[in-house]
Order: C-alpha cells, then structure tokens, then sequence
C-alpha cells in the first residue's frame, strides 16, 4: 500500500517534494524474481516500508540458489544519509549465512558474507565481503560474437541505476577451484578488493595458484611445485588483465611412442606414466607478463566441460551416454583444433625450457609428436572407444597423474640435495646431471627388465 499526495512535478526540487509525502508499506510472502542474465529465482519474504523518503528494511529474508540470506537497515531514494543522522548506523545490509550457493554453470560451492549498501537507491554504493570456498568457478566460453565480456556493458544498453563498488572484498577461500575444460583447472586462493563500475571495475589483490594443470597440444601441464604462482590484480589494468607469474610442467617421453598404437588395435591409448623403455624429458611453461598477451589464444579454446560430473561406480561409469559421448566428440575437435594452443605458446610472455635443455622448435617438435600420436588414435576409435576414451582421459588420467606427480617430486627435490638435475621413480628410475648447456649424464634403472645403463649424451 502506498499513499502520497501533492503536484505532480518532474523537476528534481518536485520529485523530491511529491516523495516526502509519499509513504507505504510493501509486504512479500514467498515472493519470486527472476532475470534474464542469471537463470536462478530469487525468494523473499518480508516487509518493506517507505517513509521520510527513504526505504526502511526489517527482517526481510530469502533464498538465491540454495543460499539463504537476509536483509535489514535503511536506504533513501535521492539524499544521501547525512553522517550525524541517526539512520547513518543502520545502513542496508546483505547478510549471507555460510551455506551453499549454486548458480548453474557458473558456481557451486560455499558462500558467506555481508553487503553494505550506502548512497541512494539511484546511486548505490556498496561495501563489504564475501568469502567463496570449497567450490568451483566454470568460466564461460565467448559466443560467436554475441557474448558480452566480463566487466564490460552492452554498447547499446545503459543501466538507470550504476551500483559502484567501495573497497568491496572477494575472498577466496580453502579448496576454491577455477576451471574451463579442457583448457584449465586451478585450485587458488587469494584476498581481491575491487572498486568501480560494472564496466570500470579495478580490483586490486593477489590470487596464489596452489594446485592445477592447462592442456597444451594434448599434453596436460601441472603447476611446478615448490615455485610460487601467482595473478596480480591492479586497479588499472583492470580485472581481465592481471599480471601472471605461473611455471606448469610436463613429462614428454622419446626413444619409444607410447601414444601410438597399430591401426587395429582397440586398446584404448594411456600416456599417464610412458613406457618404461622411454627417455623422459621435463618441458617447463614459464609464464611472465600480462594476461592480454593471451587472452586471443584462451579464448578461442573449446569448452569440453561436462553438464554433470562423470561418476564412475564399480568401474562402470554412471554418467548418461549422450553426455559421454558428448565429451567424446569433444576429445576429438579438442585433437584437431590446435592452432590456439601453438598461439599460446607462441605468446611473448611464454618460455618454453627443459631437462635435459631442447631448443624451442624440438619441445615444440616433441610436443607436436604427441598431439599427432593423440589425433591417429582418435581417429581409428569406434563411437563406444571415444565414450571409454572420454572416461579415461577426464576421470582416471588426472587422478593418476596427479599421484605420480607427486611421487617424482619427492623423488626429485631428494636426487636434487645430491646433485642430480632431474631425479624421477616412474616409469623407471632415471636421474640426470646436466654437466653444461651441450651434454648431460643419464643414470637409468628399468624395473622391468632389470637392466642399469648410463649414457653420455652431448648435443652439437
């Protein structure tokens, strides 16, 4: 119910005469409201009044996405709130119980938090933080054209309300994961406060990679242990191009192709640890520089995330067969599309190194090998070999490598303190000295077939 009376006048000096007369009371029972940006429906109920030109909340509580939330304090509709007001100690605050959030497609996992909101209803100015933990950020993939980025408005909209940011804190918490699959998955955490607009926000912060791995050319690269990863957000660069300090890598195996099979076989290919007669060769990543200098490449990946995480049950897996086969095709334009990938190494702020040392058109010759190997397989795979593939290359290889990964570096931080160069235990035990930049010593023991060899190798 809302009551006013007075003359109606469009100037400023007469809307606010006409709204110092106007007051009322909104009351909302289960209500729901929707927008067309995010998919999920927002749930209130209580009651709102309107008196002395300003909103005035009391126990107004509701749900978004699982997430419950309530709403109290006061808001006026044009004058700020004077500072020796007596309203000025009871802003409009957002309080977000720790609990789930789950906005399809976009994020799942922990919230809890308190939004301020200060200024007018016209202008509003909001404060406070929000802490996201123990979930999963899937970051969208550019449409073909239509898709609007993030941080940026559309050309041909304007908003009539303009929120602004004032030292606003995200905070990203224990086991919070930042994905677009196949391309990357990150577990990090960091402290970003952000100021601005919608189409003008500068956060400032720093994000610490912590665990995580990017596909390049077929071969998944894992974040270097003991090095210390990190994106640095400054209020001028802006939110999508932050300063990257990141070395990932990987294990290339020469001397035999694991990857490749006969035609006719229907093995289904696993290149998780190599074969125990292969050369390793460690290809490092390092990334320096800002992330505009990649962006092209990134965002021309194609998105493989699945719909529903594929479960796996008794070893049989209980994921539909459609969005099986959906990631199997996936695999296959994934193993053909590699222009973004060379694109991305490519980059200035790309490095390309290895133990023993390559130059940059043999790792990219190795690599490329394996992208090739990966591609002639897929293509003698049947329908229901892409589905096995799928499974295998999404659920059991990062489990797997992820365990070895962890193994070799334990491996190789002890043959370090004794002066190996790279010190590995999987597929064979192998350690290497590097004497200088031409020539190496190579110490080999292969399980299988219990046989020691030492190689010289000096490269000219």
């Amino acid at each position: 119910e809302i009551k006013t009376s007075g003359i109606l006048d469009l100037t400023p000096t007469g809307l606010n005469n006409l709204l110092a007369a106007t007051t009322g009371k909104v009351t909302l029972s289960e209500a729901k409201i929707g927008t067309e940006v995010i998919p999920e429906n927002l749930n209130i109920t209580g009651n709102i009044e309107l008196r002395e030109e300003r909103l005035r909340v009391e126990n107004l509580n509701g749900e978004f996405a699982e997430s419950k939330f309530s709403i109290a304090g006061v808001l006026p509709l044009l004058e700020p709130i004077e500072n020796s007001d007596a309203d000025a100690s009871q802003p409009l605050s957002l309080t977000i119980e720790q609990g789930r959030l789950n906005v399809k497609g976009l994020y799942k996992g922990q919230v809890d938090g308190q939004v301020i909101v200060t200024g007018t209803t016209m202008s509003p100015e909001i404060a406070g933080e929000v802490t996201l933990q123990k979930g999963k950020v899937t970051v969208p993939v550019a449409g073909n054209g239509n898709s609007t980025a993030v941080g940026a408005t559309s050309g041909n909209t304007e908003m009539a309300i303009v929120p602004k940011l004032n030292n606003f804190r995200v905070i990203l918490g224990d086991k919070f994961r930042i994905q677009r699959s196949p391309l990357f998955n990150f577990q990090v955490a960091g402290d970003l406060t952000v100021n601005g607009t919608i189409d003008d926000l500068r956060p400032e912060g720093v994000v610490s990679l912590q665990r995580g791995e990017v596909s390049v050319l077929g071969t998944d690269f894992f974040l270097a242990r003991n090095y210390d990863h990190k994106v640095t957000f400054t209020p001028d660069n802006g939110v999508m191009n932050p300063f990257l300090d990141v070395r990932m890598e990987t294990s290339v195996f020469t001397g035999s192709a694991p990857l490749q099979r006969e035609a006719n076989n229907n093995e289904i290919p696993d290149d998780s640890i190599g074969d125990s007669r292969s050369d390793r060769v460690i290809v490092t990543v390092s990334v320096n520089g800002e992330a505009s200098e990649i962006v092209p490449a990134l965002q021309a990946a194609k998105d493989c995330q699945p719909s529903e995480p594929l479960l796996i049950e008794g070893g049989v897996s209980r994921t539909d067969k459609q969005e099986l086969e959906r990631r199997a095709d996936c695999i296959y334009e994934e193993a053909i599309a590699d222009t973004s990938d060379r694109e991305l190494l490519d980059a200035p702020i790309v490095e390309l190194t290895s133990i023993p040392q390559r130059s940059k058109s043999e790792i990219l010759a190795l690599l490329g090998d394996q992208f090739v190997s990966l591609f002639k397989n897929i293509g003698n795979l049947d329908q229901e070999q892409l589905v096995e593939l799928a499974i295998t290359r999404y659920v059991v290889q990062p489990v797997l490598r992820d365990i070895i990964f962890e193994i070799d570096n334990v491996a190789n931080n002890a043959g370090q303190k004794i002066g190996f160069t790279n010190f590995q235990v999987l597929p064979s035990l192998q350690g290497i000295r590097q004497l200088d930049k031409d020539s190496l010593v190579r110490f080999s023991y292969n399980y299988e077939f219990s046989e020691f060899q030492v190689n010289y190798e000096w490269r000219f």
